[in-house]
C-alpha cells in the first residue's frame, strides 16, 4: 500500500566531495588518480557520482592519469551536451566558447573580449538555451561538464588564438600567464618566465596544485638544452610536495637530475629525493640516495648539513 505523504522524509543529496569522489572510483574502478587529476575531475564532474564514473572509465580507456585543464568527456554524455550546445547562436557560441577558457568568467572580460553586442547578446542566448547565465558579474555554466564540452570542441588553433586575445583583456598575473602558456605553440622561454613567476604568487596565495601546474607548464615551453631546466624541474617538484603529490614530486625530481651538473647541483637533487623517499617509509631508498648525495656534495654547507641529518635520522628507526 501506498505511505503516507507525512510519514515521508525527503532529504536533499548534494555533490559528493573531491575525497568521496576519490573513494567511488577506487571502489567501483580501482582507479587511484593524483591530486591534480583527481581535482579536475570533481570539478569536470560536479560532484556527480554518474558523471565522475563515467569520466573515470574515459579515462581508463585512454590510459591517462595526469592532465591539465581538459578532460576526457564520454560519449554517453557528449551528446547530450553538444546537442544544447548546438543550439547556440553564433553570438551565444562566441560567449560560452570564451567563457570555457576562462578560470572564472565574468561579463567584463567577455565584453573587453567580444564587445558589448556580441558579449550581451550571447549571454541572453546562453541564459535562454539553459547553458549559462550571469550572477553579478560572474558567468555560471548550468553544469561544469558544458563548459569541459565546448572547451574540448574548440580545435588547436582555434584554442591557441582564443587563449592569445584572452591574453590581452585578462591583466590579473596568474591568469594572464596561464592564457599565454596556452596560445603558445611551441617552446617560449619569455612565457615561461612569466610562468614562474605567476607559479610564485600562486604558491603565496596557498594553491601550490596551480603553482605546480603553472610551474609544468613553464618546464613545457622551455627550450631544449635550457639552462633552467633543473630549476623549474626541482620548483615544479616542491610545489607538487606541498600538493601532497609524492609521486610527481620524485618523478619531477628524477628528470632535474638528468640536468643537474655534478657536485652541488646534483648533491641538492638527490637529497631531496631521499627527503621524499623518507617520507613515504622507503627507508632504504632514503638511506641510500642520502649517501649518494654525501658523496657528491662540494661546497654547500647547509646542505652538507640537511643530508647528514637526514642521515642520522635513518640511522636511530
Amino acid at each position: 500500500s501506498a505511505v503516507a505523504a507525512q510519514r515521508m522524509t525527503e532529504i536533499p543529496l548534494g555533490p559528493l566531495s573531491a575525497r568521496d569522489t576519490d573513494l567511488l572510483l577506487s571502489a567501483t574502478l580501482s582507479l587511484d588518480l593524483p591530486p591534480s587529476t583527481l581535482s579536475i575531475l570533481h570539478r569536470t564532474s560536479g560532484g556527480n557520482p554518474l558523471y565522475a564514473v563515467e569520466i573515470g572509465r574515459a579515462l581508463q580507456r585512454r590510459g591517462w592519469t595526469r592532465l591539465d585543464s581538459t578532460m576526457p568527456i564520454p560519449d554517453s554524455l557528449t551528446g547530450l551536451v553538444r546537442d544544447r550546445l548546438d543550439t547556440l547562436s553564433p553570438a551565444g557560441t562566441d560567449v560560452v566558447e570564451a567563457a570555457s577558457a576562462l578560470s572564472q568568467p565574468t561579463a567584463q572580460v567577455l565584453e573587453a573580449l567580444l564587445g558589448p553586442d556580441t558579449s550581451g547578446n550571447g549571454l541572453e542566448d546562453a541564459a535562454a538555451a539553459g547553458i549559462a547565465s550571469l550572477d553579478g558579474d560572474l558567468v555560471r555554466f548550468a553544469h561544469p561538464l558544458i563548459a569541459a564540452e565546448a572547451y574540448a570542441g574548440l580545435g588547436t588553433a582555434h584554442r591557441q588564438n582564443l587563449h592569445r586575445r584572452l591574453a590581452t583583456v585578462v591583466t590579473e598575473q596568474v591568469e594572464h600567464a596561464r592564457h599565454l602558456a596556452l596560445s603558445a605553440a611551441g617552446p617560449d622561454e619569455s612565457v615561461a618566465r612569466e610562468l614562474d613567476l605567476a607559479a610564485e604568487r600562486a604558491h603565496a596565495r596557498g594553491a601550490p596544485d596551480a603553482a605546480a601546474d603553472l610551474a609544468e607548464r613553464a618546464i613545457s615551453l622551455t627550450p631544449a638544452g635550457g639552462s633552467s631546466l633543473r630549476t623549474r624541474h626541482a620548483s615544479a617538484a616542491q610545489y607538487r610536495m606541498w600538493a601532497g603529490d609524492a609521486a610527481r614530486a620524485r618523478e619531477l625530481l628524477e628528470s632535474a637530475l638528468q640536468h643537474a651538473s655534478a657536485g652541488d647541483e646534483r648533491a641538492d637533487i638527490l637529497f631531496r629525493l631521499g627527503f621524499i623517499q623518507q617520507l613515504v617509509g622507503d627507508w632504504l631508498a632514503a638511506e641510500d640516495l642520502g649517501l649518494q648525495a654525501l658523496e657528491e656534495v662540494m661546497n654547500d654547507v647547509q646542505l652538507t648539513i640537511q643530508i647528514k641529518l637526514l642521515l642520522g635520522g635513518i640511522s636511530h628507526i
